[in-house]
């Protein structure tokens, strides 16, 4: 590639501080050095999809011009491979929609190495599935899988990255395989854990990264002219995957915070539940139970009722944790009864909203609850509204019975 990482130590240093040299210095050195580590990762995926060399190659571009705008969310201790390979699964997934209209009468990808390394229909239809449930596995499963499996690191390297004990990577890449197994097998493809571990490992991107290609994205991401160094394709497949990502993020976290906020006004003590008016003197409630969000409105657009109901929060003391379908999302509450509306603070401290905070009120009468919380950088609310403008996010929630 054009930009050679001296004095970085490519392949030495961590993702951790390629990442912080990118992030904090814009270092075009650094960055060079993510694209030859994952570049190779990202393609093969890319590749695999989309199965037309051009537009993979722009899906390519696209996941790391993707990248570029979002390094600095990235947490410290998340693979930055997995991450990458998330990206480029729906970048090439907006990119194989679009190719189906512009490419219909072309040839597939489908006689070339770099997309088939000779498995056949069957074997590339396998890959497809698998790169499929292997993008929906948990954050933590799947950073597991692509480093071990997709990159080729071994447990121990894989847990200093992720800054666990190697036996924790184990356990995951173990629960991962049956995970992936259990899935495939509803899917009508019957396969052993072993096998899995082997198709997953066949979908290992051993090729570099051609050279223009590689010193395209890098000038785009770091060179002082970068106008028409990546495709106009590329750009807008960037465009519309963080456009798309935006609009899941707020929707997630309306949810979520209504969710918490729900959870922990409803995890008053049982004497104040056997009497609404009587309130804490201090204002503070102990957070215990288990609740399961009805419904949602958030900004006068109300979530689908399977969505929600997916999301269930437990409360002990003044902390909790959220599970809503494969994301866990733990943090701390803070809620004063005696005001009028009584009041309610969040703060996510773990997962992919750590460090958003929230404030709203909320109203409980026995079992059934409602909250309406501002959204990020939206004023605590003072009535229990919801509707389009307003910023706020209006949510149901019931106890849920032992």
């Amino acid at each position: 590639m054009g930009i050679e990482p001296a004095g970085l130590g490519g392949s030495q240093l961590s993702d951790a501080a390629l990442l912080e040299r990118f992030t904090a210095r814009h270092d075009p050195a650094a960055f060079a050095v993510l694209v030859e580590r994952y570049g190779p990762l990202v393609l093969g995926l890319c590749r695999r999809i989309v199965r037309h060399e051009q537009d993979a190659e722009d899906a390519f571009q696209a996941t790391f011009l993707v990248f570029v705008r979002k390094a600095g969310a990235i947490g410290k201790h998340e693979s930055v491979g997995s991450w990458l390979y998330g990206v480029a699964y729906r970048v090439s997934m907006k990119a194989k929609v679009a190719a189906a209209r512009q490419h219909a009468r072309q040839t597939a990808l489908s006689s070339e190495p770099a997309a088939d390394d000779g498995g056949g229909a069957t074997g590339r239809e396998l890959w497809a599935v698998v790169d499929e449930e292997l993008n929906r596995l948990p954050s933590k499963y799947r950073r597991a899988v692509v480093l071990c499996y997709l990159q080729g690191q071994s447990a121990q390297d894989a847990a200093r990255s992720l800054g666990c004990p190697r036996g924790t990577v184990l356990s995951r890449l173990a629960r991962a395989r049956e995970r992936l197994r259990g899935r495939l097998v509803r899917r009508g493809l019957i396969l052993t854990a072993s096998a899995v571990a082997v198709a997953l490992t066949r979908n290992r991107a051993e090729a570099a990264v051609p050279g223009p290609l590689g010193d395209s994205i890098i000038q785009a991401a770091t060179g002082p002219t970068s106008a028409g160094a990546v495709s106009a394709n590329a750009a807008a497949l960037a465009q519309g995957v963080l456009k798309a990502m935006r609009i899941a993020k707020l929707k997630v976290m309306a949810v979520v915070l209504g969710v918490l906020a729900l959870g922990a006004a409803g995890a008053l003590a049982p004497q104040a539940l056997a009497d609404k008016e009587a309130k804490p003197a201090d204002g503070k409630a102990s957070l215990d139970g288990t609740w399961v969000a009805v419904t949602s409105i958030k900004d006068g657009a109300e979530l689908p009722k399977e969505e929600v109901e997916r999301m269930k929060v437990t409360f002990k003391d003044s902390t909790f944790t959220m599970i809503q379908g494969d994301k866990e999302l733990k943090g701390k509450v803070q809620i004063n009864a005696t005001k009028k509306p009584a009041t309610i603070d969040i703060d996510v401290t773990e997962g992919d909203e750590n460090g958003k905070s929230s404030s709203g009120i909320f109203e409980l009468a026995g079992d059934d609850l409602k909250i309406c919380l501002g959204l990020q950088g939206t004023p605590r609310p003072t009535e229990f509204d919801a509707s389009a403008g307003s910023g706020c996010v209006l949510v149901t929630l019931k106890r849920e019975k032992k």
